[in-house]
């Protein structure tokens, strides 16, 4: 029983990680298509493309929005797994004895350490501010207000042009 749990927290904990590394990649993939979408005038500047340079924004700035919701839902998805996962660890401590309770105070993890879980919907949660996940959901946050705000800019702009 006691190698079952070992196992367990260590194949949790490895799941973590490459769930964090997935979280920071999907950031740099959706930074690295802003960087694309920003590009975009260079990148059909005297080519034959017959579209209104406008357009093309439009589309590569919504593009940009997509990539970025998408980026943010598997941050919020990375989260339910987390706390699932940290849960699953502090029940395998406990089982080990790691944890002190009133029962076992010979544990060296305070009873207190164990996760509390957010709020969730549809297998979503949002990620505490504070936290690094956190920190990469508002990374898509100041993404998403980009590329809504050039959204808007170009189709008032377009408008107004016509």
């Amino acid at each position: 029983m006691k190698e079952a749990l070992l196992t367990l927290m260590k194949t949790e904990w490895a799941d973590l990680h490459h769930s964090r590394m997935q979280e920071w990649s999907a950031l740099g993939v959706v930074t690295g298509a802003h960087i694309v979408v920003a590009q975009m005038h260079k990148l059909f500047g005297g080519t034959s493309v017959t579209i209104p340079p406008s357009v093309i924004a439009l589309v590569g700035y919504f593009f940009g929005l997509f990539v970025t919701i998408i980026g943010a839902l598997v941050t919020c998805r990375h989260r339910v797994l987390m706390q699932d996962k940290l849960n699953w660890i502090y029940s395998a401590e406990l089982k080990l004895g790691l944890i002190i309770t009133p029962v076992n105070l010979n544990g060296v993890i305070p009873e207190k350490a164990k996760m509390k879980k957010t709020p969730r919907r549809h297998g979503l949660a949002i990620p505490d501010i504070f936290s690094v996940s956190g920190l990469i959901f508002m990374f898509y946050i100041v993404f998403l207000l980009f590329d809504i705000s050039c959204i808007s800019m170009l189709i008032f702009s377009i408008i107004s042009k016509g």
